[in-house]
């Protein structure tokens, strides 16, 4: 059954309208840079935003098993509408989708958890606030990486770099 045919089906039924809620940022951001995080939502007009710094370790496992990373301090927690001042609700059974681009308040360096809730959907993104950049070049025995300011492009001294391999690879 294709996702029109069950929805058609669930309106029929009287099923409440579904509720999503999607997140996106760019992963590597510059502390103090404006950084726009694109929200969009189907019937849900406003979402709880909250940033939670986490550890290195606990990104490496949300790569791995692209699971949300838990734990983390509570750095900032905000709402934010997604519907527009001129959206009307929808009708009864309907579906309404909101979208909207809103500004990441300032973050310190650090590795973050954004998460957007609202009426019971949630989504998740990690991002890396730094002032570094970083250019690899990953051969069959080995791997050269270069740290840099990513203003100016000098290279960072003492720069520590680790890295992982996925699982089975």
């Amino acid at each position: 059954m294709t996702q029109l045919a069950l929805a058609l089906l669930l309106l029929a039924q009287g099923a409440p309208p579904q509720k999503q809620v999607s997140l996106w940022v760019a992963r590597d951001i510059a502390p103090a840079q404006k950084v726009q995080i694109q929200l969009q939502t189907q019937n849900v007009r406003s979402v709880q935003m909250e940033a939670r710094k986490i550890t290195l370790q606990q990104w490496a496992a949300h790569e791995f098993d692209r699971k949300r990373p838990q734990g983390g301090a509570l750095v900032k927690q905000w709402t934010t509408g997604v519907a527009g001042p001129n959206d009307r609700p929808p009708s009864p059974g309907a579906s309404q989708y909101y979208s909207r681009q809103v500004n990441l308040p300032a973050l310190p360096p650090g590795l973050y958890t954004l998460s957007a809730s609202g009426e019971g959907a949630s989504a998740f993104a990690v991002v890396n606030v730094t002032h570094l950049s970083i250019l690899s070049k990953q051969a069959q025995n080995g791997m050269l990486v270069w740290v840099t300011d990513a203003k100016t492009g000098n290279p960072k001294a003492g720069a520590v770099v680790t890295t992982w391999r996925r699982p089975g690879t």
